[in-house]
């Protein structure tokens, strides 16, 4: 999985863009046979067989709305939130930039020394490399994901898009409502995944 975006085809009702950091959502690529559209809700699951920041988290599923538009024939992007809600159970803020964490090298040393998934060294893990900068949108998902959708939905979103959490560290809001809406007449997403890991032979997802 791959994530960053500043504009998204998907906007609000006054006409920002969706935030890549806050928003879980997922990128739709252009003229494909996919039958997923801009607007409609699914969600991402994780397999909980990969390691992140040397911890292995639980199978999750995160709602999602399709909120952009790539490249042809390329799909698997997802916004920042995605990754952070599968790895973490939620997101988590990034952090401020420091000009200074290369005040002392060249530009060839920082670039040398530019290793953003390496803990104990001298910048605030796991979101900032040693340049100060925002690494959060290079981080790819390293194993297998799910993502199912529901075709015929249509854009018939809400004009503000929402999700946080709930003092039960659930979350909520209009992503999670339109989601579990497309769910519900197939028996919900837990039983969509039940069904999907009692046949491996799909996609050999675990």
């Amino acid at each position: 999985m791959q994530h960053f975006n500043s504009s998204t085809a998907l906007r609000h009702g006054n006409g920002g863009s969706l935030d890549a950091a806050k928003l879980p959502f997922v990128v739709a690529p252009r003229d494909t046979d996919l039958p997923i559209a801009k607007g409609e809700f699914g969600f991402v699951v994780s397999d909980g067989a990969t390691l992140i920041d040397n911890d292995r988290p639980p199978p999750r599923a995160v709602a999602v709305v399709v909120g952009d538009v790539g490249p042809a024939n390329k799909f698997g992007e997802g916004s920042i939130a995605v990754h952070q809600v599968l790895a973490y159970g939620g997101t988590r803020e990034a952090p401020p930039y420091d000009p200074n964490v290369c005040k002392s090298m060249t530009p060839a040393q920082c670039d040398a020394a530019n290793l953003p998934y390496k803990k104990g060294v001298t910048f605030p893990y796991p979101y900032q490399d040693k340049r100060g900068g925002d690494v959060r949108p290079k981080r790819n998902w390293p194993s297998k994901l799910l993502y199912v959708f529901f075709p015929g939905q249509g854009e018939r979103g809400p004009s503000e898009y929402t999700f946080e959490a709930v003092k039960d560290g659930s979350p909520k809001g209009t992503i999670v409502e339109g989601a579990e809406k497309a769910a519900g007449p197939f028996g919900g997403i837990g039983a969509i995944v039940a069904c999907v890991r009692s046949h491996k032979q799909i996609g050999n997802f675990k």
